[in-house]
């Protein structure tokens, strides 16, 4: 059972022993777990006199035990990089949909990293732009029907409408407030719920970011459409993203990047000595500058409202080493937004001591539950 409690040990303390923290975090489980029971077979606890056999006492005892855990850990808010008001996403719930066959559940961190969702129709972070995003919401809605022409063995033309089957399914969105939000999919429409309440219409109940393939070309450069491209891409405007610039501290920048701003924006990276265009700039190093600029404007945001950053690795074109430096970037700075990450290919990280791993379990739209993991036995 001491396996089971090490990531969230970890991410929740500052536990660090070099290479062997997973195990060192284990050993101190195991010794809280023996005092704990020696405590509790000391105790007047009612326990032992409900028990008619063995194997019933040692199995409430290892629940109190998890109950004891669960409580210490919750109290302790260290590994959270943002804030508690902050962390909007507490946990999602999918019952029969995207591929899960029953019902699976994911609990957020401050940093969670989602493995293996090609197994899904939907990534995780598609699955809660779903809460954020009314046209992802709207994608979840039955096509409406549309009229089948056919051509009759009596030469005629026979006309059907189309028939549209949609498969059911339930989300549910916790927030760090304590508010419930139902997505219902059936054949008949898809509703958003607060409770038990159904919203007439939809309204966004989580603030998100969520960054996807761009790639600047010479003809962008040319007509002044680079610094447009960038803002409609980060769904804010150009006076925003010139804000963003100039507001966020030039330590935020994740790749070591620099910035000016005159007539265009231009970028000076880390390896380099002088500015460029961003049109310039390779493919793998404007995937850097799309990801650089969306840590800044969530840095931004989330000065006003709580904001969750939405990583999807196959919508952004990345070498290995860059996405290493991304998530260990995010592990150091601890910014003040939630962030979460859909991996497929895992970078060369020796160790990430607060970012919260899962792995997708079952086969390709079977999926039965989402395992939590440490990053050291997620990458194995």
């Amino acid at each position: 059972m001491a396996d089971d409690l090490v990531p969230g040990f970890l991410e929740t303390t500052d536990f660090l022993a070099g290479e062997d923290t997973e195990s060192q975090a284990r050993a101190v489980i195991e010794a809280f777990l023996k005092h704990i029971v020696e405590e509790l077979y000391r105790s007047s606890d009612q326990l032992a006199f409900h028990a008619n056999r063995q194997e019933l006492l040692h199995r409430e005892t290892q629940d109190r035990i998890v109950q004891h855990l669960d409580a210490s850990l919750s109290s302790s808010q260290k590994s959270n990089h943002a804030p508690i008001q902050n962390r909007t996403v507490s946990q999602l719930t999918i019952s029969d949909y995207a591929g899960v066959c029953g019902e699976a559940t994911i609990t957020f961190g401050a940093l969670t990293l989602v493995c293996g969702t090609l197994k899904l129709s939907h990534t995780i972070c598609d699955l809660l732009r779903i809460f954020s995003e009314k046209e992802q919401f709207g994608l979840t809605q039955p096509a409406a029907p549309t009229l089948l022409e056919y051509s009759a063995a009596s030469g005629g033309t026979l006309r059907q409408p189309s028939r549209t089957f949609m498969r059911p399914g339930v989300l549910r969105l916790a927030r760090s407030d304590g508010n419930d939000f139902i997505v219902t999919i059936r054949g008949s429409g898809t509703t958003l719920s607060v409770g038990d309440t159904t919203a007439p219409v939809f309204s966004p109940v989580v603030k998100t970011i969520s960054p996807r393939k761009f790639l600047a070309t010479f003809s962008d450069q040319e007509d002044g459409s680079v610094e447009k491209k960038l803002a409609s891409h980060l769904d804010i405007s150009v006076e925003d993203l010139k804000a963003c610039i100039d507001g966020v501290p030039t330590d935020t920048s994740v790749f070591g990047y620099d910035y000016f701003y005159e007539d265009e924006l231009r970028v000076r990276p880390g390896s380099k000595s002088g500015f460029q265009t961003v049109a310039s700039l390779s493919g793998g190093e404007q995937s850097r500058l799309l990801l650089d600029l969306t840590v800044r404007i969530s840095r931004y945001r989330s000065k006003l409202e709580p904001i969750v950053l939405l990583v999807d690795q196959s919508k952004i074109f990345m070498d290995p080493e860059g996405w290493a430096c991304f998530l260990e970037w995010l592990e150091r700075k601890r910014p003040p937004f939630q962030t979460v990450v859909d991996l497929y290919t895992m970078p060369p990280i020796k160790y990430l001591a607060h970012a919260r791993c899962y792995e997708v379990i079952g086969d390709d739209m079977d999926v039965s539950a989402f395992e939590s993991r440490t990053w050291n036995s997620a990458t194995k």
